[in-house]
């Protein structure tokens, strides 16, 4: 018999018997759920009889006016009468079958009581009435009442509960045999499944399980590479079957293998002709396409070489722009100092062309107006050193830099812009140095400042606050630019710093110096915020992390510096002993030289470079070249090489001098070189300095 047909028939009996249980345990419990509603609903009915048979005790027992009390009871005995008739029809109802002696019993207990009520409660309701509200019931009034209920609703009563007593006795008894026949069927739910389960197991687990035992043996054989192997099963149902093809699926394998084995082979051969051609297309075309990459990669580097260049120009172009608008301020502060100075200079002059000998009172104003010429050009000598910090195309070289410094040189670079239209308010706490650029970092601020200037229209200076605010932060500094100008409107923060947006007018800005600020900043590893409201001001947020403990260190090692002795020990060395060569297109400044160091040493000028190398070659040694780094024809750095190339050994004696106007050529120079710098304007001592011996 085929394995399906067994499952068929076992299932149809399990179906049978599972249908047969089911059923009969579902009328049972039926059948016991009736029981019970039947059961409540007499209990319900007995308390009906009991509370309808106590109440007269209970109007004796209540206190109170006497007619209230009788109106109580009658509502009682009919709301009780009412719940007992409702209950027999619920009774009828899960019966399932009329009780018709049972209602009859019911209407006639009511026709009892309402007999009761009309013959003798209402009457004393009425008397009760017309009575004082406090007259007591009395014995003979209760008797007749009682003796009334013992005669006319008693019996009606004694005979329904007997009825209803013998009625749960019988249902408590059809309950019991409900609930034994339950248990049997209980019992013999599990009988049965147990006996289809071995009835299953018998005719179709273990036979299958033994089928299966085979396959799974000849399935491992044939995967362990057996494909010779035969199975053969008795009987003929599905497993048999199953076996005969397994059978047979091991010879077609046989069959494929030997066949896939010879179309493999050969298709090896033609992969291996194919590849060796392929192989020599794809050096071919590697050797072609890395030259494609070379070029590409050379173009890549060269744009992006420009594409610095520009971006340096373009922050150059910015800072330049902004010393710019500042341009008439700064000539007022240079020409303010510059004029006492030119004046108290043409006063000496005066008062020593004269000849004569100078009173004691003239002299003393003679030292006092060469004072105020020496206070005023070092005056112009300040601003020219700010105006340095600014004037730097590629100076991006990042050290530890203390903001204090940077923002006092933005402060007073963009004074003139600023006191006309605010006063300013410096608050700056102690933060750390943070790692970057001063020309840069001084670009941003100087930029902030003129931004907050421009918020604000001149007039009355009282009237307005730019606020500068430096303090620590956690990991860094942060500086604020605050002030209390027109503010920026909500729907512009968000493109404030997008290059070429501006809210100025047409022609008063270029749009590029807050994306500058942003990408110095960025670049630092900081963040700018802006915060602002129309009509009450702008506040800058720059925030910028701390310079390293390894940078801190790096900036507290000793740096190049001019060698030497300090000025006393200098002039103390013997006067002319040692030689010293100027080289500069400014013969002043050679003259200058000669004044200082004339007494101690043997001082050559060179007014260009080429008669530099002229005395260079012809003449005994220098110990000291003292060299401009920028001249017409050969420059310093020119006069260096040659001086190194032809071999003269002198290449370490040059001091290299330089105004500050410095190209990164220029500038990546000495930064290479070990030679100290010597920046213009210079006082005496770091020429004295220079004799000293050198290590």
């Amino acid at each position: 018999m085929k394995i399906r047909s067994k499952l068929l028939y076992l299932s149809a009996a399990v179906l049978l018997l599972v249908g047969a249980l089911a059923g009969a345990l579902l009328h049972h419990a039926a059948r016991g759920r009736q029981l019970r509603s039947l059961a409540n609903l007499g209990a319900a009915q007995l308390d009906a009889y009991t509370r309808l048979r106590t109440a007269p005790a209970g109007l004796l027992a209540a206190q109170g006016p006497l007619a209230p009390r009788l109106t109580r009871l009658q509502q009682q005995m009919r709301e009780t009468l009412e719940a007992l008739e409702a209950a027999s029809r619920e009774e009828a109802r899960w019966a399932e079958q009329p009780l018709a002696e049972e209602q009859q019993d019911v209407h006639a207990i009511r026709e009892a009581c309402e007999r009761w009520l009309r013959e003798d409660v209402e009457p004393l309701a009425r008397e009760a009435a017309q009575a004082p509200s406090d007259t007591p019931l009395s014995e003979a009034q209760w008797g007749a009442l009682a003796a009334g209920f013992a005669r006319k609703v008693e019996p009606r009563l004694a005979q329904a509960e007997r009825e209803e007593q013998r009625t749960r006795a019988e249902r408590t008894a059809i309950n019991a045999g409900v609930v034994q026949l339950s248990r049997l069927l209980a019992t013999l739910g599990p009988l049965v499944a147990l006996a289809v389960l071995l009835a299953l197991f018998a005719g179709v687990v273990y036979p299958l399980a033994r089928g299966l035992r085979v396959l799974l043996a000849g399935a491992r054989r044939v995967g362990a590479g057996k494909l010779d192997t035969e199975l053969s099963l008795p009987g003929g149902d599905e497993l048999a079957e199953l076996a005969g093809a397994f059978s047979g699926m091991a010879r077609g394998l046989r069959e494929s293998l030997a066949a896939e084995v010879r179309a493999r082979e050969a298709e090896r051969q033609a992969v291996e002709r194919a590849l060796q051609h392929e192989g020599a297309l794809l050096e071919e075309q590697v050797r072609a396409r890395t030259a494609e990459l070379e070029a590409a990669n050379r173009q890549l580097c060269e744009s992006f070489r420009q594409l610095k260049e520009t971006q340096a120009q373009l922050l150059f172009a910015d800072r330049l722009a902004s010393v710019g608008m500042l341009a008439a301020g700064v000539a007022h502060e240079v020409n303010n100092p510059l004029s006492f100075v030119l004046g108290n200079l043409r006063f000496a002059r005066e008062a020593l062309a004269q000849g004569r000998a100078l009173e004691e009172g003239e002299r003393a104003e003679l030292l006092e107006a060469l004072g105020e010429a020496h206070v005023g050009a070092d005056r112009v000598r300040l601003i020219v050193q700010d105006l340095k910090t600014f004037s730097r195309p590629q100076d991006a070289r990042e050290r530890p830099v203390d903001l204090r410094e940077v923002l006092r040189v933005a402060v007073k670079m963009a004074g003139s812009e600023l006191r006309h239209r605010a006063h300013v308010v410096e608050a700056y706490a102690e933060a750390p140095r943070v790692q970057g650029s001063e020309a840069r970092l001084s670009q941003v601020f100087l930029n902030l400042l003129i931004n907050a200037a421009q918020a604000i229209s001149p007039g009355h200076p009282e009237r307005h606050e730019v606020r500068i605010a430096l303090h620590a932060v956690e990991g860094g500094a942060c500086v604020e630019v605050s002030d209390t100008g027109t503010g920026i409107a909500q729907a512009d923060l968000a493109r404030i710093f997008d290059p070429f947006f501006t809210t100025k007018p047409v022609g008063s800005g270029t749009g590029l110096g807050l994306s500058v600020c942003h990408g110095i900043v960025s670049a630092l590893g900081g963040r700018i915020e802006v915060q602002s409201e129309p009509g009450r001001g702008t506040t800058f947020r720059v925030t910028l992390p701390a310079a390293s403990p390894a940078a801190e260190d790096a900036a507290a090692s000793p740096e190049a510096a001019l060698p030497g002795l300090p000025a006393a020990a200098a002039a103390a060395a013997a006067p002319g002993s040692q030689r010293l060569l100027v080289v500069d297109d400014e013969p002043a400044v050679g003259a200058l030289v000669r004044r200082i160091l004339g007494p101690h040493a043997h001082v050559t000028y060179a007014p260009s470079g080429a008669e530099a190398l002229a005395q260079l070659a012809s003449a005994a040694p220098f110990d000291v070249v003292l060299c401009d780094v920028m001249m017409p024809g050969m420059t310093g750095i020119e006069l260096h090489g040659q001086v190194a190339r032809q071999g003269f050994g002198q290449e370490r004696a040059f001091v290299f001098m330089t105004g500050g106007a410095l190209t990164a050529e220029v500038q990546h120079f000495l930064d290479r070189v070990p030679n100290p710098t010597l920046a213009k304007p210079f006082a005496p001592e770091p020429l004295l300095a220079l004799l000293a011996p050198r290590a």
